[in-house]
């Protein structure tokens, strides 16, 4: 895994990591903003094709998540939205462009190394 941090003076954090697959690299761009956190999973140009939200409500028990760009039907941004969002105690934004195929082969790969990098990320 090959990792890039950008911060800056306003609170605002950058990391870029890189993990390696049988068939290409995929990248997860992570932005930390304050109470906040965006996700995007791609595996060649930085594109958002589909984003969703995750937050949390405390009139329920699992996150409340939206799609706000892209195909409603394709649930794995809002599923990868409403798993990080209970995971980090936070307002979540996920962009996923990598096929179901792609996507698997990665959590398959480094699943727990991928969500245990992010949480350390935002924490940070």
């Amino acid at each position: 895994m090959a990792t890039e941090t950008t911060t800056s003076s306003e609170g605002l954090s950058f990391q870029k990591l890189s993990y390696p697959t049988a068939n290409s690299t995929v990248h997860v761009h992570i932005l930390k903003l304050a109470g906040s956190a965006l996700v995007l999973f791609n595996d060649q140009v930085l594109s958002m094709a589909s984003l969703a939200v995750a937050m949390s409500s405390r009139y329920e028990k699992t996150p409340i998540v939206t799609n706000l760009i892209g195909d409603s039907s394709n649930l794995l941004p809002q599923n990868l939205a409403r798993r990080l969002c209970m995971k980090l105690n936070q307002q979540v934004y996920v962009s996923c462009d990598l096929s179901d195929e792609q996507f698997a082969a990665l959590m398959a790969i480094s699943g727990k190394e991928i969500f245990n990098d992010i949480m350390k990320a935002t924490k940070e």
